[in-house]
């Protein structure tokens, strides 16, 4: 096994990039950068010939040669930013419905286990998701968590939105980060306005 560190930097502007994900493609390892792009984590068996993945909301996707990241110690890695059109926008006077989709009471949906920090390697960075599906175009207003149990005095969430493609994630829709923060061991229903 191997520490990989580096910085995630912007291209242009050369600034940190906070919250970029760094990972091995395929493989359970990976963390996101820190509020100051810096980014650590450790490699188990990978093959050197392997990728690491690094991504970002608004920036192009890069890959580089495990063994490029294990010759280059606190190698700088430079995202390029993507700029992109916005499709076109119809307006109209129809009223909206409102319509509530997944959950609305706690329940075993889903279970996320987090670990401790001698762990986090394994889980840090990772995610789940789960499909919603509507009959026509829809607006997310706000979106719902329902957290059972917290041992945790910190915790930040993202939530990422994508189109589906093949029944596979696909692009991602909205170009912004979201978070939520969890502080003092916080456990119940979490509502991210949208």
């Amino acid at each position: 096994s191997a520490i990989v560190k580096g910085i995630v930097l912007d291209k242009e502007t050369r600034l940190p990039l906070p919250y970029a994900s760094v990972g091995v493609l395929d493989m359970p390892y990976g963390t996101v950068s820190d509020s100051m792009g810096h980014y650590s984590f450790i490699m188990g068996r990978v093959n050197s010939n392997d990728s690491v993945q690094i991504s970002m909301v608004g920036y192009f996707t890069i890959r580089i040669s495990v063994r490029e990241l294990l010759l280059n110690p606190g190698a700088e890695i430079f995202l390029e930013m993507k700029h992109q059109d916005l499709p076109e926008v119809i307006v109209s006077n129809r009223e909206l419905t409102t319509e509530e989709i997944g959950r609305t009471s706690s329940g075993k949906l889903f279970q996320v286990s987090l670990h401790k920090k001698g762990a986090a390697h394994l889980t840090i960075g990772s995610e789940f998701g789960i499909k919603l599906n509507t009959s026509h175009s829809a607006l997310l207003k706000n979106f719902n968590w329902f957290i059972s149990n917290n041992n945790f005095k910190r915790i930040k969430l993202r939530l990422n939105v994508y189109s589906v493609k093949h029944n596979f994630p696909d692009t991602l829709i909205c170009k912004q980060q979201i978070f939520a923060n969890l502080t003092s061991y916080q456990k119940g229903w979490i509502k991210i306005d949208l």
